[in-house]
């Protein structure tokens, strides 16, 4: 009789345990859809990164923030005084990492990769005006001069260095 519940609850057991594994599968996918699509997701706005203009703030304790877009990332490096030791900008054309410092920023072009178009609704369901975005207006990542040209004329936008971006979100 002693040796049935052993058997019993040899049996038992891992069953909970691959229940209990499927559970927490379940749980990802289904609270975590993005996880499923296999999209990488914004650590300051929860949105999802573009990888054209992604970002990477490197800080000082050795931590790091990937973040939708340049916007996005010097929002949160100026809002929450981040101690920032390197910053990373992706190339638009290339797709390659760069020193944010040796970048060529386009600010305000007509690309918008980021901004929710859904409009925003209070509990009532009255339409609230969007009056800012953090990740707006748009700034795209160039390493190459004339990549930045061929851009402008296609998209508009105005030139900025990474630090005149820091310095006008500090504001």
């Amino acid at each position: 009789m002693v040796s049935l519940a052993l058997r019993d609850v040899a049996y038992i057991l891992p069953k909970k345990i691959l229940l209990f594994i499927l559970y927490q599968v379940f749980f990802v996918f289904l609270f975590f859809p993005s996880v499923q699509a296999g999209e990488l997701i914004c650590q300051v706005c929860q949105r999802k990164i573009h990888p054209q203009v992604s970002f990477v703030l490197e800080l000082r304790d050795g931590s790091r923030i990937k973040t939708c877009c340049p916007g996005c990332a010097i929002y949160q490096q100026a809002q929450a005084k981040l101690k920032v030791k390197a910053a990373f900008a992706t190339d638009y054309i290339s797709g390659k990492a760069l020193k944010a410092e040796e970048a060529i920023f386009v600010e305000d072009s007509d690309l918008d990769f980021c901004s929710h178009p859904a409009m925003l609704l209070t509990e009532s369901k009255t339409p609230l005006a969007k009056v800012w975005d953090r990740c707006l207006p748009s700034l795209v990542a160039f390493g190459n001069p004339d990549d930045v040209r061929k851009f402008q004329q296609k998209h508009g936008g105005h030139l900025l260095s990474y630090e005149d971006i820091v310095r006008e979100r500090q504001k």
